[in-house]
């Protein structure tokens, strides 16, 4: 979809190179800028040896890799001139500080008008905390996140994964093409400006609504959901299992299904009652469930069309079936790291689909590639690594 587009990447960690890593699964070509010595930091996460880690490899295939140092004004011009030449630069450096670097939106697009220039941040490039740094339990905590999420009568819990740095990758990666349609109807760029809190709060258009009407602070309601029963988590024999009804003709379902007179009660007839009886309903509910595992509950509930899935502990995700058949696991060959499995694409295309045609690049693997493409010589190289303004591999 996106061949012939070139990016630029400037960000480090997640927000921004799993950003630009879906782009390049789209076709595009990405390179990757990044600081001497260290590089990302996202290279020695979870015990990364020699500059490699599996989530690095995760979200960072499909581009080149160069090093420059930015603080040099020779590695700044260089790669304003890489800027000059993209369709899209991304960059999550603090406001401003790009700016400085003469890297800027102001000053890429004063020489390349067609830019899509998206910067990620964890708050915006302006207002009372846009300088403050910004990351993924941050923003969790302050978009309200953690505080909808726990047991109730616990504290505030953090989401198991990175979901606001993601949010802040899909609120980009859409944007960034919404941009280059634009500039192909209109001949000109723009500023794409995403932060990490609002992209967190976009994730909850539904309390927020419910809070903004009511007003009335929602209470941490762990694995249930507190305006349908049964929708929530309930043990079984052997495990757990996930079941959401809508209406209640799927109700008269479930009670034929689970085969509990009980739940024909009069006073378990309709959702308010259900929630206005709800101790008495989720225990009957709990009875007749653990007479079961897991897995036969999920068949007699698909059998009856009925909304049901297991919850599973990490390692079993990958072991279900569906999973398998949605290829959702790429492997590829990583320098440094062996086979990488890692999560592929998500969605698939008919006519040009997502596709993996490089592992993450070793750091400044492609900087002589890269440079040669600008037009420098071999020896202009030379002189640039000797001076420090970039690195090889």
């Amino acid at each position: 979809m996106l061949d012939g587009i070139r990016v630029l990447d400037l960000s480090r960690v997640i927000a921004g190179p799993y950003c630009a890593m879906l782009l390049g699964d789209l076709g595009a070509d990405v390179v990757k800028v990044e600081r001497p010595g260290r590089g990302d930091d996202l290279r020695y996460l979870r015990g990364g040896k020699d500059g490699m880690s599996a989530p690095f490899a995760g979200c960072n295939r499909n581009k080149r890799g160069i090093v420059v140092d930015l603080q040099k004004p020779e590695g700044a011009k260089l790669v304003f001139e890489l800027a000059r030449r993209a369709d899209v630069v991304l960059e999550n450096f603090l406001p401003g500080v790009a700016a400085k670097l003469g890297l800027g939106y102001e000053q890429v697009s004063a020489a390349n008008p067609r830019v899509v220039y998206a910067s990620v941040t964890g708050f915006g490039q302006d207002g009372p905390y846009a300088r403050r740094p910004g990351y993924n339990t941050i923003a969790q905590g302050m978009s309200g996140i953690m505080g909808l999420t726990g047991m109730p009568g616990q504290p505030p819990t953090r989401v198991g994964a990175s979901v606001s740095d993601l949010a802040g990758s899909w609120v980009a990666f859409g944007m960034i093409n919404a941009a280059l349609v634009h500039r192909e109807r209109t001949g000109r760029g723009q500023h794409v400006d995403v932060n990490l809190l609002a992209s967190s709060m976009a994730l909850l258009p539904d309390p927020a609504a419910i809070y903004l009407e009511s007003r009335q602070r929602p209470k941490r309601e762990g694995n249930r959901n507190p305006a349908l029963t049964p929708a929530e988590a309930y043990p079984t024999k052997d495990g757990w299992l996930n079941v959401v009804l809508l209406n209640e003709d799927q109700y008269a379902r479930l009670c034929e299904v689970i085969g509990d007179p009980e739940l024909k009660a009069p006073h378990f007839a309709t959702n308010t009652l259900r929630l206005e009886n709800y101790e008495e309903f989720r225990a009957r509910m709990d009875a007749a469930l653990r007479r079961a595992t897991t897995a036969e509950w999920v068949e007699r509930m698909e059998k009856g069309q009925i909304a049901a899935g297991p919850i599973y502990e990490f390692d079993e995700v990958f072991d279900d079936p569906q999973v398998r058949h949605l290829g959702l696991v790429a492997e590829f060959e990583q320098p440094g790291l062996g086979i990488a499995r890692v999560l592929g694409f998500p969605s698939r295309a008919s006519a040009t689909p997502a596709s993996i045609r490089r592992p993450a690049p070793l750091i400044g693997e492609h900087t002589d590639e890269v440079l040669r493409e600008l037009g420098l010589t071999p020896d202009a190289i030379d002189r640039l690594v000797a001076a420090g303004v970039v690195a090889r591999g």
